[in-house]
């Protein structure tokens, strides 16, 4: 073909076989008369481009083009017109944008069409015929493909740089072409070293009212894509011929040089060097159809939002997509319809995507590359003594390697606190969601996880306990509902954690309910009164067991007095020994001492407390052996078990608060926390609120909020992170208004989402780490699939 093109190339002692002709000139009358006589010209021809049909006139407009098209991608398509005028078109679209974003005035939105026209009329496989009718799908993704245009445009020094609508190349996809892919696929080309530098960068768009809907769609979309045509469209990976089977395998497909001629079609069609380029051209072109070359991969998902009046620009991961061992994130660009005329209209430009590290792919035998002059003119002789020499990638390959060592990812081999915790992935495939832990910007490390019975949520604190294992964090669990025996959990847990239960029907909890605590205002000591002591053991008994006004003060004065009498070394046994006294002198306090003394009767005779052992707590998260260690209060009746784990939290709260610090995390699990208390002075609502300050990271779960008063629910909510599992029929509504709350969508959405999710499907909902900024995001919810513990120890 340069030969043919460049006579001037020819030598003597080469020789080249024409395989066939074609002239276009004869058809020129045949075009005429079809643009005089129809509106539309559709020209469908395998050598015919836009350029041969509108050199026929100066009147004649291209409308839409595409290459690579028909059956097997043999085709070029135009769509030509002389008798529907631009201007007529420009109408059209602004009459269309006027509707779909409305707000603005005739003015803005013809400017916009004007501009948005003027980007695709070099688009391929995008025509502007069906723009102008009354499909409003196709009118949507002729707006968002042309602004995606715009945002990105061509680059310097590209060999070629375009924008394809793959609604033009489906014959590229071996599923139902009207089932699911992406919209838009961006093909850059660099001659590099003898060899072409693909970039290829797959795009779904939305224009539409806000939904997370368009988002999931968007994603499974871009995710399919990829799916098919990174596998199509890998370089050489191996030097046998194509097709030959080799030990049972065949690493060359016999279809893989047709999905190589196709990338050397798209960027041959569309490339354009400058004089003295053409040798080495050829040559990289050659070696493109025989499957050398480099390729790398980038994806998003760009949603322009109609209903979302602002101009800022949501970045966040939507996704990610793997693949041969080898990662991406796949980004969401989310905006409003300020940010659709700042584009439009040429005021506004974004980045789309980032410089992190991509899907990338290297020829696994590289070819000999003639070093030769950029001359079409080459002597004969020196053609002969021209050296070869291999393409040297050694340096790119090492760049690589450095590049996919991700930063942002959890790199930490040794013990410490954790930057992410894996929670799951996409439920279709998507972006792995994590707990971003040791984010310094995370304002608490606690994890609140809601669902019914039978939903998944102690598999995932199993699963959770399991990553915090891998960096040497402990995890303690008070087990007042018996779900974490050594029967209930799962055997990898039990195999790779060693977890320690301490029954306290056997082994008395090593605490003093009525121990003397301290607390320090800029270092000076303030240590518990009696009166204080009091106060918070008698708080704890009243709300366990309900007590009126006159059984709380015959309680508070039994603890006062008993605390200043014997100090440190009063217990339960002597407290039960006062209100017996007061029972038996009788009097107005007789009544109320007995009511009293008959609630704490059996849990003072279960012996619950024994010697106090102020650092026992530390040893538990500080054990090499065991990682997780239970306190287990199977055998305790409901409200005994109540009253072990409120004084055991008060007693670590107290511990902590003194002795911890952020930089120590100590995490804390707690299952049907409806059971607890919930007031702001109580240890869990102090822990909610200020825990982090001294390292208490919490998981908490529970089926229900219906108890809760709203304030309860506040600093619940307080989590950093929560999880949403399938919810019980009576509490949908509940969970379903408090996710419309946080991501401003609504509580019919939520319900039909929630209600629909499988064991282990969750949302999560919470700070979600930018790369882009570098940030956290807030109030992000992904729908996910809790990963596996067997993954997980792999």
């Amino acid at each position: 073909m340069a030969r043919l093109k460049t006579p001037s190339y020819s030598l003597e002692d080469k020789q080249h076989v024409v395989v066939s002709t074609s002239e276009f000139q004869p058809w020129v009358g045949v075009l005429d008369v079809a643009h005089a006589k129809c509106v539309w010209v559709v020209c469908i021809d395998p050598i015919v481009d836009e350029k041969l049909i509108r050199s026929g006139s100066s009147d004649r407009e291209i409308i839409g083009f595409g290459t690579g098209v028909g059956p097997h991608g043999e085709f070029n398509f135009t769509i030509s017109t002389e008798q529907f005028y631009l201007s007529d078109i420009i109408g059209k679209i602004s009459d269309q944008l006027t509707r779909l974003i409305g707000h603005y005035d005739d003015t803005v939105c013809m400017d916009l069409a004007k501009n948005l026209i003027k980007e695709t009329s070099f688009m391929p496989g995008l025509s502007l015929v069906k723009a102008t009718g009354q499909d409003s799908e196709y009118i949507r993704d002729f707006i968002a493909y042309a602004l995606v245009r715009k945002l990105l445009p061509k680059q310097e020094g590209m060999f070629c740089d375009e924008i394809i609508s793959l609604d033009a190349f489906l014959h590229w996809f071996d599923f139902d072409p009207r089932d699911i892919r992406p919209d838009l696929l961006r093909l850059q080309a660099r001659n590099e070293d003898g060899l072409f530098k693909i970039k290829i960068q797959v795009i779904e768009c939305k224009l539409a009212q806000e939904s997370e809907r368009y988002l999931e769609d968007a994603l499974r979309q871009v995710q399919v894509g990829l799916q098919h045509l990174v596998s199509k469209f890998r370089p050489r990976q191996s030097k046998e011929p194509i097709g030959v089977e080799v030990d049972g395998e065949t690493p060359l497909l016999p279809d893989q040089r047709y999905w190589w001629l196709q990338l050397h079609r798209l960027i041959s069609g569309r490339g354009e060097i400058t004089k003295g380029q053409e040798r080495e051209t050829v040559q990289a072109l050659e070696f493109l159809s025989d499957g050398y070359y480099t390729i790398e991969w980038e994806a998003a998902c760009v949603v322009f939002w109609t209903d979302v009046m602002h101009g800022e620009v949501d970045r966040r991961i939507q996704g990610s997509f793997a693949i041969d061992d080898q990662e991406m994130n796949i980004y969401s660009i989310q905006c409003g319809r300020e940010f659709i005329c700042q584009v439009g209209l040429e005021k506004r430009q974004y980045n789309l995507f980032s410089d992190e590290p991509t899907l990338r792919y290297y020829p696994l035998e590289l070819p000999q590359v003639e070093q030769r002059e950029p001359s079409v003119d080459t002597d004969p002789e020196l053609e002969k003594q021209t050296q070869t020499t291999p393409v040297d990638l050694g340096k790119e390959v090492a760049e690589i390697e450095i590049v996919s060592d991700d930063p942002d990812s959890m790199q930490v081999s040794t013990k410490g606190i954790p930057k992410r915790i894996l929670l799951g992935s996409g439920t279709s495939g998507g972006r792995d969601v994590y707990w971003e832990f040791g984010h310094p910007e995370l304002p608490n490390r606690h994890l609140l996880i809601f669902g019914a019975s039978g939903t998944g949520k102690t598999y995932t604190i199993q699963a959770i306990m399991a990553e915090l294992s891998k960096f040497g964090i402990n995890s303690l669990i008070v087990d007042y509902s018996s779900g974490f025996t050594n029967k209930q959990l799962e055997p990898a847990i039990v195999e790779r954690l060693a977890p320690t239960q301490h029954v306290v029907r056997q082994e008395p909890l090593p605490i003093n309910p009525f121990r003397k605590q301290c607390d320090y205002v800029d270092e000076i000591p303030l240590y518990d009164t009696s009166a204080n002591i009091a106060q918070r053991v008698t708080g704890v008994f009243s709300e366990v067991f309900t007590l009126g006004e006159q059984q709380k003060a015959v309680l508070y004065e039994a603890i006062q007095s008993g605390v200043e009498d014997v100090g440190s070394q009063f217990n339960l046994q002597m407290l039960m020994s006062r209100i017996e006294a007061v029972k038996q002198e009788g009097g107005v306090t007789a009544i109320p001492a007995t009511t009293v003394a008959n609630k704490m009767r059996p849990f003072v005779d279960m012996n619950p407390f024994g010697e106090e052992e102020p650092e026992s707590w530390e040893r538990l998260f500080l054990d090499p052996v065991s990682n997780c260690h239970i306190l287990q209060l199977a055998g305790f009746m409901k409200d005994s078990g109540r009253l072990i784990t409120e004084f055991s939290l008060i007693d670590l709260y107290w511990f902590y608060k003194t002795r911890g610090t952020k930089d120590k995390p100590r995490v804390i699990v707690l299952d049907e926390i409806q059971n607890l208390d919930h007031r702001l002075e109580s240890p869990l609502g102090q822990f909610l609120t200020e825990g982090r300050k001294f390292g208490i990271s919490l998981i908490l779960a529970t089926q229900t909020l219906s108890n809760f008063t709203k304030d309860e629910k506040g600093r619940l909510f307080q989590a950093s992170h929560k999880l949403f599992f399938k919810p019980a029929d009576t509490e949908i509504k509940t969970f379903a208004q408090l996710l419309a709350d946080a991501t401003n969508e609504s509580q019919d959405i939520w319900i039909q989402r929630l209600s629909v999710l499988k064991r282990g499907e969750c949302y999560s909902l919470g700070h979600a780490y930018n790369p882009g900024s570098n940030k956290l995001d807030v109030n992000k919810a992904f729908k996910i699939k809790i990963k596996a513990l067997e993954e997980r120890f792999r």
